[in-house]
């Protein structure tokens, strides 16, 4: 187990907020991540390891 933390970040690439949790792997955690994409980018990071950065969805 491994703990994660997505970080939403403002278009300037400054943090806004985040969220942290426990899983078992990285596919687990970019799937968990993936549902928390909205209109601002998303870093997923374990540790100090990039996981993954997720693109904000369009705005509707």
């Amino acid at each position: 187990m491994a703990e994660y933390r997505a970080y939403f970040m403002s278009p300037d690439g400054k943090i806004i907020g985040g969220r942290a949790f426990i899983l078992e792997n990285d596919r687990d955690a970019i799937t968990l991540a993936e549902h928390l994409v909205g209109t601002a980018p998303i870093e997923l990071w374990c540790g100090n390891r990039m996981v993954h950065r997720f693109a904000p969805r369009e705005k509707t």
